[in-house]
């Protein structure tokens, strides 16, 4: 699909899972090498810059919890001339869709120097989409406070799979963002050689707007760790006091085994046996073995 958006010479052309015809439509339009063409309907893994005659091409990747809050990344592709931008991407993104609605309503124009060329656009849509993620992240930081409020509450069991579920997101998010760092390193280089030395620094500041995605990401991997470690650390010590509570429990009846066991001997003479109150006897001597064995432990401090 093929949304044009138009604002006085700055054209951004939107494609949106992209059919062959369309792209070829665009290709002749914008007079775009062949070859673009052909990378945009090839979805690739990586992320690259490619520098053309009369147009930047860009591949980036951004994990993609806009949807239905999934663990899958997304492939975009950007095609940066002097006066239009066009952006190709399968399935919608909503940070693009939400900038194309603040582009529509005329409220970007009034505050961004749109008219220069598409290279600003292309900064602020670009900014935009990584303060998504900043905004994602802040999601997951706040699982990772309920979290650490259930681990101190006794709840480390549950606790297990809800940090694994986090550990994934993080791990995709990381997976998806970490070529980001080379590839507008060389964004910044021809991007200056493309649009000229004055806005080497909307350039840079996109590389900071991703370091700002990054350093957050790594921060909340480790406070993931961190709860990690204590979350194992409980449920470790949780089991060892179940341990030692089912052997205390084992050695305080051994006694009563032993007892059971001698006065269930088929003996001809068995003392107690065939006394007055011999029952009683018995399971008075079986709880004195039970408070013995007791007595020994808590003096021992083993219980």
């Amino acid at each position: 699909m093929i949304t044009r958006y138009q604002h006085e010479n700055l054209l951004w052309i939107d494609l949106e899972t992209p059919t062959r015809e369309e792209i070829d439509e665009i290709t002749r339009e914008q007079s775009l090498h062949p070859l673009i063409g052909e990378s945009i309907l090839s979805p690739t893994r990586y992320t690259g810059v490619e520098l053309y005659e009369n147009v930047i091409y860009l591949v980036l990747h951004f994990p993609i919890f806009f949807d239905n809050h999934d663990d899958e990344k997304r492939e975009v592709d950007f095609v940066l001339g002097k006066n239009f931008l066009i952006t190709a991407h399968c399935g919608d993104v909503e940070p693009i869709h939400d900038f194309a609605t603040l582009f529509e309503s005329g409220r970007l124009a009034e505050t961004v120097p749109l008219d220069r060329h598409a290279g600003y656009f292309f900064f602020y849509l670009i900014r935009s989409i990584y303060r998504s993620l900043i905004h994602e992240l802040d999601g997951i930081e706040d699982r990772l406070e309920e979290v650490e409020k259930k681990v101190f509450q006794g709840g480390e069991q549950r606790m297990v799979s809800t940090l694994s579920d986090i550990n994934r997101d993080l791990l995709n998010f990381r997976q998806a963002t970490r070529p980001h760092r080379e590839t507008l390193l060389l964004l910044e280089s021809a991007g200056t050689s493309f649009f000229g030395s004055e806005f080497s620094h909307h350039l840079r500041t996109i590389t900071g707007e991703f370091h700002k995605v990054w350093n957050t990401l790594e921060g909340h991997k480790e406070t993931l760790r961190e709860l990690r470690e204590t979350n194992d650390s409980l449920l470790s010590s949780a089991t060892t006091n179940v341990m030692k509570t089912l052997t205390i429990l084992t050695f305080a009846t051994s006694p009563l085994i032993i007892i059971s066991g001698i006065f269930g001997m088929n003996t001809r003479h068995t003392p107690i046996l065939g006394n007055l109150f011999d029952f009683w006897i018995i399971i008075l001597l079986m709880l004195f073995s039970i408070v013995s064995v007791l007595g020994i432990l808590i003096y021992k401090r083993w219980f």
